[in-house]
């Protein structure tokens, strides 16, 4: 399977891949939208042309989640996390209510244009 680079994103298989300041960038348009974020998940693209996908649950958020507690807004959260992640090779994979991977697409253009 090919990875595919765009100027914003990746494209592996169905999921959509975000490097940090692009995934901060869709979080905010998508906190306007007043939506709920279900979560994010962190990776790490590995070997020759990307190749590989590296899933890194311990920087991954599921935000339904009966044992995740916080009093922040999930969409600051998500923010202050992946900034925290700056700069350590990580993408990341935006887990939203009314965005799936068939739907990412338009949310792309509508942020990046």
């Amino acid at each position: 399977m090919n990875t595919i680079k765009f100027p914003k994103y990746y494209l592996r298989g169905q999921m959509v891949l975000f490097d940090p300041d692009e995934a901060i960038a869709v979080l905010k348009h998508l906190k306007d939208g007043r939506e709920r974020l279900l979560g994010f998940d962190a990776f790490k693209l590995i070997g020759e042309d990307y190749k590989y996908i590296q899933p890194y649950s311990e920087h991954s958020v599921d935000y339904t989640s009966s044992s995740y507690h916080s009093t922040k807004d999930n969409y600051e959260d998500a923010i202050e996390r992946i900034e925290a992640l700056k700069n350590q090779g990580f993408v990341f994979e935006i887990v939203h209510q009314k965005v799936d991977s068939r739907t990412m697409e338009t949310l792309v253009k509508s942020v990046f244009g």
